[in-house]
């Protein structure tokens, strides 16, 4: 079962719907982003799971559409900030590390958090930095640390 898919990652980014990036160059980053998922998960969950909550595929695509944006844009922008592939992997990454410390709890059915509560995250707590950001034009990007 895949965490997520080609159509998951493309929408992560504009940069991924308006390329000629071949669908079995996402599947290998999807791939690697399932790995990496996978070797975090270990520790906490008996895998396979039994299925795949969003929060999870959210976090797989994220990673997957970081490696490939890192490829296509690269990974600074023209005055050394961090493209939208760092964050999204950084941010990925974080979230993959409560959820392997036992800080966040996935949606899965039977796991609940110790109030007795199924516990939910999102990968896109900090997302509004990105809104309408297009790495092409590097006046769009915001940066809120700046005001």
């Amino acid at each position: 079962m895949s965490y997520c898919t080609i159509e998951q990652v493309r929408n992560r980014n504009t940069n991924l719907l308006n390329t000629d990036t071949p669908d079995s160059r996402i599947e290998d980053a999807i791939a690697m982003a399932e790995s990496i998922v996978e070797g975090m998960l270990s520790k906490r969950y008996a895998l396979p799971l039994s299925f795949i909550p969003g929060n999870l595929s959210a976090i797989t695509a994220d990673l997957a559409a970081g490696a490939i944006i890192g490829e296509i844009v690269g990974n600074k922008g023209e005055n050394g900030e961090p493209t939208q592939s760092v964050y999204l992997r950084k941010n990925a990454m974080e979230i993959l590390q409560m959820i392997e410390d036992g800080r966040i709890l996935l949606s899965i059915e039977g796991i609940t958090s110790s109030s007795g509560a199924q516990a939910r995250c999102s990968t896109y707590y900090h997302r509004s930095k990105f809104a309408r950001w297009d790495p092409a034009r590097p006046e769009t990007y915001r940066d809120r640390r700046r005001r």
